[in-house]
């Protein structure tokens, strides 16, 4: 469905499928601390939407923080979607197209999230 690209797509949740973060929360706060650059630009927005095309990668400044030396052997064997391409040793990453949702495996409980949001 479109909700669940579009959630798919969330910068936050983008660097955790590149498998640079063990969960979504540390995806987010990976973000949030600026850790992850948008093309040539530093990006502190979970929430941003990321497009095909765009560049993501690892501020070289960040590279040698234990945050993913101490996770190299982890991130260098995680597959990452097909929608992105990724090269774990230079924590670089492309979108190469829009996330494909398969209808039989959603990604969340569609009916918790309107039943949360309904109250």
């Amino acid at each position: 469905t479109k909700l669940q690209q579009e959630l798919e797509q969330r910068l936050d949740n983008v660097v955790y499928r590149l498998g640079l973060a063990p969960t979504r929360r540390a995806a987010r706060q990976m973000v949030s601390h600026g850790h992850v650059l948008v093309g040539d630009k530093k990006s502190t927005v979970p929430s941003y939407t990321v497009a095909v095309g765009d560049k993501l990668s690892v501020r070289d400044g960040s590279k040698t923080k234990t945050l993913f030396v101490a996770n190299a052997d982890a991130i260098a064997s995680h597959t990452a979607p097909s929608w992105l391409s990724v090269d774990a040793k230079k924590l670089t990453a492309v979108v190469k197209a829009r996330p494909q949702i398969s209808e039989t495996q959603p990604t969340f409980d569609v009916p918790a999230v309107f039943e949360f949001y309904s109250r």
